[in-house]
């Protein structure tokens, strides 16, 4: 009879000790770690997904937030390991095997995505079947992100809470002089409060004359004194317990603001007509919200930890390579090509709506599914490429046209699509990609779509798809981080009279360079032409996007309303729309909702999914339900697009992941 175990396994082990841990995953591998004593379970797990990576059957696993780590505790009983953030020696397991188990919420988790899934009108499955990097990062990214201004929100009293539901409508201004006019003697108005007696059971209409820097906590002092005079009881409400609403509105007056500075008393008042409220008890408003923890696991005691990246490596800076960029065009599947057509690829590098380089094409084969294994070179040194630069391809098609003329020929477009060049990291795409192409649209007037979507179409059965094949190098690429005179009265004068054109009038590649010499005169003198100097940016020069790039680190803060205009396609780079985003923070939500539709249409003009501008109106969106009402209907009217229904769904699914109290009311809707 072999000798027993001791059952104090963890005894033997010194502080510091490493451990040989087998680890069994759902899938039936089997992976051993050696770690430390001390290690906390969520660090075994991180390291356990990183080297599960690199295992079969690793794309049929979840997200790491799944699965739960059980083991075999000293009593002989399996214990389900739900604090990751408690130590190996602490656990002390019978022995040094743990199993990952899908979490026991896990059936509400998935009724949970369900409901999101039948809402946005996208299954969360699909984007789980994209095994998509960016996507899984952004929604692990976006998920904690929503989830804890969740938590921040259940946390506040109910006041915040109620602000959330119905955010009031604030003046940030002082009243006109018009305003002023119509107040009373000493600056005082008359108010209509009705009043609910609930004896006598009827509603009654009293007017109230109060101080227009009244706040509404003293009007409803007055309010209550009134009610309980009527109901012959005194001290009997307490002001907590109420608040004013505007009658007919599905508005409250709440927060600490004066009378005048709520938008619809002060407007009454610039009409001269009383303001019509109403006394409401608190309790009456739905400003409950749901607990998401019993939903989301990953929200309780801690986020779950990430997918951890590969251990670093040496990777090399794109300004050291001095080769030229190219691709090879290796084969494309599924061209509706007929007999009298051969197809051909073309492509170019575009920086917003500029291209960078000469556009080049392959030559013409025969057949739905041609093969080339062609490289193209496009001129351009590799160090001279920016970061947000894309690679624009169409495929089209070649007749031979029946004219006395031989040898002419007509091209017409077939599909198109577009990458980018880094991808979300900044890396520099290397090796073989797989392409699926969107028809072409009848608007699309040029040969290649620089505005269209870098994202390949979701239809990867019938569309055409297209093989490429970026080259290959020892390490990564990586693109570089950027370290962060005066002019005389005519140049500036010159400079002014360009600077200060209409925004469609063209400039001259001639005034483009005085511009771009005087680029610090435009700083200091012209801060609010800032578009206007990034047009003359010479965007395939390392330098000039390097002097632009440290230029824009203490260039001055634009007007919301100038910044707006640097989300266009035409301004790609990261830094100036990370700059335009940061503008744009200082505005209200109530400005911020006059601009949410180009808002939501520029979003398409990115190209990446994590990007600032998403984020900003996520956060905007989920401290406003008001807010996140009109974007989130915005987001799901464009779900049938298929170019941005990625997109568009990930964003939808963060907002539902963050307001889930709000998700009854959309799906009544």
């Amino acid at each position: 009879m072999p000798p027993g175990i001791r059952r104090n396994f963890w005894d033997n082990y010194e502080p510091g000790s490493l451990v040989n841990v087998d680890c069994f995953l759902p899938t039936g591998v089997v992976i051993q770690l050696q770690v430390r004593i001390e290690a906390p379970l969520a660090e075994i797990k991180s390291r356990l997904w990183r080297e599960a990576s690199d295992y079969p059957l690793f794309n049929l696993l979840k997200d790491a937030a799944n699965y739960v780590f059980v083991c075999v505790n000293q009593k002989g009983k399996q214990e389900e390991l739900l604090d990751e953030s408690r130590p190996l020696i602490d656990v002390r397991p019978f022995r040094p095997l743990l199993k990952l188990i899908h979490r026991k919420g896990d059936k509400e988790e998935k009724l949970f995505n369900s409901h999101i899934g039948n809402l946005i009108g996208k299954s969360l499955h699909e984007f789980d079947q994209m095994l998509n990097t960016e996507v899984d990062d952004f929604r692990r990214k976006y998920r904690q992100f929503a989830e804890k201004i969740a938590i921040e929100r259940r946390q506040l009293d109910w006041i915040g809470r109620a602000t959330y539901a119905y955010p009031p409508e604030i003046e940030s201004t002082d009243p006109h002089s018009h305003i002023e006019e119509n107040l009373m003697e000493n600056r005082r108005f008359l108010v209509n409060v009705a009043i609910k007696n609930n004896r006598a059971s009827i509603k009654d209409m009293h007017a109230f004359n109060v101080p227009a820097d009244a706040f509404p906590e003293e009007l409803l002092v007055l309010v209550l004194k009134k009610r309980g005079a009527i109901m012959g009881v005194l001290d009997l409400d307490k002001p907590v317990d109420y608040v004013l609403k505007i009658v007919g509105q599905e508005r409250y007056l709440l927060g600490n603001y004066s009378l005048l500075q709520y938008t619809y008393i002060r407007t009454c008042v610039s009409k001269g007509i009383r303001p019509m409220l109403s006394l409401v008890l608190r309790s009456s408003l739905q400003v409950e919200v749901l607990d998401v923890s019993g939903i989301s696991r990953r929200a309780q005691g801690g986020a779950a930890p990430p997918l951890p990246q590969k251990p670093q490596t040496a990777s090399l800076s794109l300004w050291n390579l001095q080769t030229h960029v190219r691709i090879k065009v290796v084969s494309a599947a599924n061209v509706n090509a007929g007999d009298l057509m051969k197809v051909g690829v073309r492509a170019g590098i575009y920086h917003g709506g500029e291209t960078l380089c000469d556009i080049t094409s392959t030559r013409p084969e025969s057949g739905s599914n041609p093969s080339w294994n062609q490289y193209l070179d496009f001129g351009l040194t590799l160090t001279d490429i920016p970061r947000m630069a894309r690679l624009c391809l169409v495929i089209y098609g070649v007749f031979a046209r029946k004219t006395k003329r031989k040898g002419r020929e007509e091209t017409i477009p077939v599909a198109w699509v577009n990458t980018t060049l880094f991808d979300y990291q900044g890396k520099l795409r290397q090796g073989p990609l797989k392409l699926f192409a969107w028809p072409v649209p009848e608007t699309m007037a040029d040969q290649l779509n620089p505005v269209g979507t870098v994202v390949s179409n979701i239809d990867t059965v019938t569309s055409v798809s297209l093989d490429i094949e970026f080259p290959a190098y020892s390490n990564a690429v990586v693109y570089p981080s950027f370290d962060t005179g005066g002019a005389d009265a005519s140049l500036l004068e010159q400079l002014r009279q360009i600077v200060n054109r209409e925004p469609l009038a063209p400039i001259f590649e001639q005034e483009k360079e005085l511009v771009w010499e005087r680029r610090i005169d435009c700083r200091e003198h012209f801060p609010h032409t800032l578009a206007k100097l990034l047009c003359c940016v010479k965007w395939n020069s390392k330098e000039d996007v390097a002097l632009m790039q440290i230029l824009l680190q203490t260039w001055p803060r634009l007007e919301p309303e100038q910044a707006l205009e640097l989300l266009d396609y035409t301004y790609a780079d990261q830094e100036v729309r990370k700059i335009a985003v940061q503008c744009i923070e200082k505005m209200s939500d109530r400005e911020i909702s006059q601009y949410l539709l180009q808002l939501v249409q520029v979003l398409k003009y990115e190209s990446y999914l994590d990007c600032d501008l998403a984020e900003f109106l996520l956060r905007r969106a989920l401290k406003n339900q008001h807010f996140g009402h009109a974007l989130f209907w915005l987001l799901r009217a464009e779900m049938e697009n298929p170019e941005v229904s990625v997109r568009f769904g990930l964003m939808l699914e963060a907002y539902c992941r963050g307001a889930p109290a709000h998700m009854k009311s959309l799906q009544r809707q």
